[in-house]
């Protein structure tokens, strides 16, 4: 079994994208639009969070095996 590697270019970039998205830089003052009764820039700070942390543990998960395989181990121990 081969392990994977966790540094995939999609996730990097969806994690930039999430951490923009997470700071309110660009509603610097902003009120005004409200979504569903609260500022659009705390509506995309929330998503922007909710995003990043769903794909961090689908990450996590699927894509980073660390644990060795059952033939890894035996490899190892033969090779002492």
């Amino acid at each position: 079994m081969q392990q994977k590697d966790p540094n995939q270019l999609w996730y990097w970039i969806l994690v930039v994208i999430c951490m923009i998205g997470i700071l309110p830089v660009f509603f610097l003052g902003a009120v005004e639009p409200l979504i569903i009764g609260i500022p659009l820039w705390v509506a995309v700070s929330l998503v922007s969070t909710g995003v990043l942390t769903v794909v961090t543990l689908v990450q996590l998960h699927f894509g980073w095996s660390i644990a060795k395989t059952e033939k890894e181990l035996q490899r190892s121990s033969d090779d002492e």
